[in-house]
């Protein structure tokens, strides 16, 4: 007896879910247009206008692009993007 009462809450429960799920409208979409801008963080004085040229090494674009080549720790080249390169002497 006990089994078939939970088995009828059971039905009862899914089927008011079921019901109820049915009845519920989808959300309305919402176009929220994000700023197009890039905030970025310098630990020092800006030197000049823009702002790019007045950072050393060019601070401001290191996170926004990757450049050909890098210096390690050693200040020797070392290749990033670039697989190979040449010197030209003229």
């Amino acid at each position: 007896m006990n089994r078939e009462i939970i088995a009828l809450l059971v039905c009862i429960v899914v089927g008011v879910t079921i019901a109820v799920t049915g009845c519920i409208s989808p959300p309305e979409e919402v176009s929220k247009e994000l700023p197009q801008e890039i905030v970025i963080g310098i630990g020092e004085d800006i030197k000049g206008l823009p702002p790019v040229y007045g950072c050393p090494w060019g601070a401001p674009l290191r996170p926004i692009y990757e450049t050909l080549v890098v210096e390690d720790a050693d200040l020797k080249i070392q290749p990033l993007l670039a697989e190979s390169w040449e010197v030209s002497e003229g």
